[in-house]
C-alpha cells in the first residue's frame, strides 16, 4: 500500500498517499478534513507504491495565471490539476482557489467545507486519469460519480 503524508503548519499524518499542503495565499487559509480525505481516499483507491501530490492553496490571481498558462484560458477556476510525474514518485499539484469556491458553494446552495473536500478530490480524481472531457461522456459519469462516493464517505467519516 502506499503510504500518504499531509504536511501542513499545524500537523503531519503518516498514512499511504502522501500530500503535500501548501499555503500560497494570506487570505485566511480554510479548514479542511486532511485526515478525512487522507484516509477515504487511501482506502478507496488502490494505489500500489508511494505516491506524492502537492496540494496548493492559491489566490485567484495566481489561478488565472496559471489557467492561462497551461491551458490558454484566462479565467478563474476552483481546481487546476498539473499531471507532472517528475519522478516514479510524483504524480503533480492540485491547485485550489478558495475564492471561486466559496462563489461555487453559493451559487449551488452547498456549504463551503463540503465544496472544498469535493474539490480536493475532484483534483486529485484528475491526477489519477479521471477526466470528464472523454469521447461519449463515458469518463464524465465515471469521475463525477466517484467523486461523489468518496465525498460522501469523506462526510460519514466526519461525523
Amino acid at each position: 500500500m502506499t503510504r500518504l503524508l499531509i504536511v501542513s503548519t499545524s500537523y503531519c499524518y503518516n498514512v499511504y498517499m502522501k500530500i503535500k499542503l501548501f499555503i500560497n495565499t494570506k487570505d485566511k487559509t480554510p479548514d479542511i478534513p486532511l485526515k478525512s480525505i487522507e484516509k477515504i481516499m487511501n482506502s478507496s483507491l488502490k494505489i500500489s507504491t508511494e505516491k506524492y501530490i502537492n496540494l496548493i492553496i492559491s489566490p485567484q490571481a495566481e489561478i488565472i495565471r496559471l489557467n492561462k498558462q497551461i491551458f490558454g484560458r484566462e479565467c478563474s477556476t476552483d481546481v487546476i490539476s498539473v499531471y507532472s510525474p517528475i519522478n516514479d514518485n510524483f504524480i503533480g499539484d492540485v491547485y485550489i482557489c478558495p475564492d471561486v469556491i466559496r462563489e461555487n458553494a453559493s451559487k449551488y446552495n452547498e456549504r463551503y467545507n463540503i465544496e472544498i473536500i469535493r474539490i480536493i478530490i475532484h483534483g486529485i480524481l484528475h491526477l489519477l486519469g479521471f477526466d470528464h472531457d472523454k469521447p461519449f461522456g463515458k469518463e464524465k459519469s465515471k469521475l463525477f460519480k466517484l467523486q461523489e462516493q468518496l465525498l460522501n464517505k469523506v462526510l460519514k467519516f466526519e461525523k
